[in-house]
């Protein structure tokens, strides 16, 4: 059976966090390639700050990698998930900024372009896959060309532990 440790370290590159000797040699057995990071000064980061201030400045995390490529035009893609838990999900209002746990922005970053996700279906010709609808150049970035294979991100969010939110999630 798989320990906590070793199921993050399939699902990511680098993790964020204070680890113990006996976690790390836990998720270096799974994945020799895990790359513990730990940020000095780090502050949380609420989704409405960063939405309206810097998407680009977000710390991502590989959500997968398309599964075809994608021409500057294109409003669809299809897109591999990197784990089981890392599958898409629509944003579920029509504007650019969250404001609140039910009505959310959900985007991705491919090469230097940020989309904003619309809906989310499962392939029905390739399981593993997904059909993605996007809007394309979102927070003022320029569509472009990608390759197949090229890596999804999407954003960190944590949690915010300010006195104000009495410790929800910062939608």
């Amino acid at each position: 059976m798989e320990t906590d440790m070793e199921t993050i370290a399939t699902n990511f590159t680098h993790i964020h966090g204070k680890f113990t000797t006996t976690q790390l040699s836990q998720m270096k057995k799974s994945n020799p390639n895990i790359h513990p990071v730990s940020y000095i000064n780090s502050e949380v980061v609420e989704a409405q700050l960063l939405e309206k201030s810097g998407r680009l400045n977000a710390s991502f995390y590989v959500a997968g990698s398309l599964a075809q490529s994608i021409g500057e035009d294109g409003e669809i893609f299809y897109y591999e998930p990197a784990s089981k838990v890392s599958v898409l999900i629509p944003s579920t209002t029509s504007s650019d900024v969250s404001s609140n746990s039910t009505s959310y922005v959900i985007f991705v970053r491919i090469g230097d372009e940020l989309m904003k996700v619309v809906d989310v279906k499962p392939n029905m010709v390739c399981s593993s896959s997904y059909v993605v609808t996007v809007v394309r150049g979102f927070g003022g970035t320029k569509p472009s060309f990608h390759q197949n294979e090229d890596i999804i991100f999407g954003p960190i969010y944590n949690e915010n532990r300010s006195p104000k939110s009495e410790g929800t999630l910062s939608y």
